[in-house]
């Protein structure tokens, strides 16, 4: 029992440390298309329409970015509910053994 809960953290605790570092790797992306974008803008003033495509092109990224998120908590979240499930189960037979046992 303890080695599957002691799993499931670790597991957990990895979920998450990739998450973070994808958060980290948009971000820097992110950043670097602005500073693009930027330079872009205020180099030439004909490329505004490159500009506007490219930051589309980041907003459509970030909703993605958002939605692939939200799906992975979604997914966590399920996840600790089934175990959650599994314990409350091995519980259960466990007391209906020692009540058996018991009698």
């Amino acid at each position: 029992m303890m080695m599957t809960m002691m799993m499931m953290m670790m597991m957990m605790m990895m979920m998450m440390m990739m998450m973070m570092m994808m958060m980290m790797m948009m971000m820097m992306m992110m950043m670097i298309m602005m500073m693009m974008t930027t330079t872009t803008a205020t180099t030439t003033a004909t490329t505004t329409t490159t500009t506007t495509m490219m930051m589309m092109m980041m907003m459509i990224m970030m909703m993605m970015m958002m939605m692939m998120m939200m799906m992975m908590m979604m997914m966590m979240m399920m996840m600790m509910m089934m175990m959650m499930m599994m314990m409350m189960m091995m519980m259960m037979i466990m007391m209906m053994m020692v009540v058996v046992v018991r009698r």
